[in-house]
């Protein structure tokens, strides 16, 4: 039953990114639903971290659906955000991270790994942004989803092991790459 989750939760990911590419608003149920799902997945493995960051995704997602269909449907990708705002971004999470993993600690709950925190956040700032048709949000995407298949793909131990999900979050890095650059040339031909 949880490969069958697995799979079914990849797939409506997979749609929710070709729409999110076309910049349709309809992106965003699929993603909830694919989130949704995969919440369920996580928390059946005990990835306490994963679950409750798709419980993020799903919340963005509504937040991310609301933007898109009714508040600024004419929004257009840009780049709006200067490098020292991205440094402080990632410096933020970074610590945050840490802070977290400390208290997780402290609380005895050793669940959790610094690497799999700084993704999380560095994720939910990726989603904010891709609310916000910040392009650079798909670097992010693109680092987070490498990152994520190297993650999972180390807990192939598990049963039945993540392959699934290792595999998408590689087709989401190089489907992320295609879509900045999509949204980058967008760009270019409103100037």
């Amino acid at each position: 039953m949880l490969h069958l989750l697995e799979i079914v939760s990849v797939l409506l990911l997979f749609i929710y990114m070709y729409f999110a590419y076309k910049q349709n608003s309809n992106a965003w149920l699929f993603g909830i639903a694919g989130s949704f799902l995969s919440t369920i997945l996580f928390f059946n493995k005990g990835f306490y971290g994963s679950m409750f960051l798709n419980v993020i995704y799903v919340i963005q997602g509504f937040l991310g659906y609301f933007e898109w269909k009714w508040k600024s449907p004419n929004l257009l990708p840009s780049f709006k955000l200067k490098l020292k705002h991205h440094l402080l971004l990632v410096f933020a999470s970074t610590t945050l991270a840490i802070g977290l993993v400390q208290w997780f600690k402290s609380l005895d709950f050793n669940e959790f790994s610094y690497f799999d925190i700084v993704l999380a956040l560095l994720s939910i700032v990726a989603t904010y942004l891709e609310i916000k048709k910040e392009i650079s949000c798909w670097w992010y995407w693109i680092i987070c989803n490498l990152s994520y298949s190297v993650l999972y793909l180390n807990l192939t131990t598990q049963d039945p092991p993540l392959y699934f999900y290792s595999v998408l979050m590689l087709s989401l890095a190089i489907f992320s790459w295609f879509a900045k650059n999509e949204w980058t040339s967008g760009l270019k031909t409103q100037h």
